[in-house]
């Protein structure tokens, strides 16, 4: 299955009230500069938080939110997920 192109592991789709909220798309590390990349040429260039245990990359814009969250420990499995959230 791929999102944008790149092959990912899982799509998950948030409803509330009947209406779409919210999608999650989990995918290995190894796809993790090309999301980053795909999301920068698109949006420009995130805030990115760097913690001890992961890395965020956010993006706010007028309808969405978007943010990568990548966790390092899971290098050789799916370490990295885009969460997608409507304002």
């Amino acid at each position: 299955m791929s999102f944008e192109g790149i092959e990912v592991d899982n799509i998950i789709y948030l409803f509330k009230r009947n209406s779409f909220v919210a999608a999650t798309v989990a995918m290995h590390n190894d796809n993790l500069e090309n999301i980053v990349a795909l999301f920068t040429s698109k949006y420009g260039e995130p805030t990115v938080t760097d913690a001890f245990v992961l890395t965020n990359y956010e993006w706010h814009i007028s309808t969405v939110d978007i943010a990568i969250t990548h966790l390092p420990s899971a290098a050789r499995g799916i370490g990295t997920s885009v969460q997608i959230k409507g304002k």
